[in-house]
C-alpha cells in the first residue's frame, strides 16, 4: 500500500524534473500514481492499518486537484470492500504538496501574459528553459517582464547596457536578477537573444612570488585563458580586497625526486 506520504514524496521528485515541461505546456501536468490497494490476507492481519490507509486517501481526494479512483473488491473473508486504486493531482496541487503554490501561481501568471502578448509566436522551448526564473519571480515582476522582453522585441538589435535599459519601473541591477527568465524568453521572441551588452566576469590576478608592491592585473574570463600562467599553487579567493592584500608568498619547496 503506498501512503499520502508516498506521493508526496514522488511529487518532489517529478516536480524537480517535470515542472519546466508542464509550465511551458508540452506535457501532461498531473501526475498520475497507482496505489498498491492490499490483499484481503494484508487486510486481515491490519484491518485497522487498512482503513486508516482508506481514510487517509479519502480526505487527500477532497483537495482540490486531487481525483482518488476507488475499486471494489469482493473477498470471500470480508464481503465487498471500496478501496483506492489511483490518484491523480493537478499541477496546482503538486506545486502546493512542495511549497511552491505562490511561485507556479505568478509563473503561470506570467506564461498567460506572454502568450497573449506573443500569440503567433512558439515560445515552448523559452518558457521551458526560463522556468527556473519565473519561479522566482514576485508578483510585482510580471508586468515588468513582459514590459522588458515587449521592449527587447522591439529593438532586438540595442546594443545598450543592461543597467541602462528604458523600462519604467525596473532598477539597474534587475535584468541581471533575472537574466535566468529574461534571456531564454528573448531568445524565443527575437530569434537571437536580448542584444544587451553586459560585463563580463572579471578576475584579479596577482603574481604572489613578485614583490610585495606587486598590484596585479584585472582580466575578464577570456583574457584569464590567454595568461597560460603556469604555477604550482593557485590560491583561488572570493573577495577582491583580500585578493589585493595578499602578502608575498615564498616559492613552492619542490618535491623529492623519486627513489630509484
Amino acid at each position: 500500500m503506498r501512503s499520502v506520504d508516498d506521493f508526496v514524496a514522488f511529487a518532489r521528485r517529478q516536480w524537480r524534473r517535470r515542472y519546466p515541461d508542464w509550465l511551458a505546456g508540452v506535457a501532461d501536468g498531473d501526475l498520475d500514481w497507482t496505489l498498491h490497494p492490499p490483499t484481503q490476507a494484508e487486510a486481515l492481519a491490519s484491518p485497522d492499518a487498512v482503513a486508516a490507509w482508506a481514510t487517509s486517501w479519502q480526505r487527500f481526494g477532497a483537495r482540490p486537484g486531487a481525483t482518488v479512483e476507488w475499486v471494489s473488491r469482493r473477498w470471500p473473508s470480508m464481503g465487498t470492500q471500496r478501496l483506492p486504486a489511483r490518484v491523480r493531482a493537478s499541477g496546482e496541487l503538486v506545486a502546493g504538496l512542495v511549497g511552491q503554490t505562490a511561485g507556479w501561481a505568478i509563473a503561470r501568471q506570467a506564461v498567460d501574459g506572454l502568450t497573449r502578448g506573443w500569440p503567433d509566436l512558439d515560445l515552448a522551448a523559452g518558457i521551458a528553459a526560463a522556468a527556473r526564473g519565473m519561479l522566482a519571480l514576485e508578483a510585482d515582476d510580471v508586468p515588468r517582464l513582459h514590459a522588458v522582453l515587449g521592449w527587447i522585441s522591439a529593438h532586438p538589435d540595442s546594443g545598450i547596457w543592461e543597467r541602462e535599459l528604458p523600462v519604467v519601473g525596473i532598477d539597474t541591477k534587475w535584468v541581471e536578477r533575472h537574466r535566468a527568465a529574461i534571456e531564454p524568453l528573448a531568445a524565443s521572441i527575437t530569434g537571437t537573444g536580448t542584444g544587451l551588452r553586459r560585463r563580463g566576469i572579471g578576475f584579479l590576478v596577482r603574481d604572489l612570488a613578485a614583490a610585495a608592491d606587486n598590484t596585479g592585473l584585472s582580466v575578464d574570463l577570456a583574457g584569464l585563458a590567454r595568461l597560460g600562467f603556469v604555477s604550482a599553487v593557485v590560491l583561488v579567493v572570493e573577495n577582491l580586497t583580500t585578493v589585493a592584500t595578499l602578502p608575498p608568498l615564498p616559492p613552492p619547496t619542490p618535491l623529492p625526486p623519486p627513489r630509484p
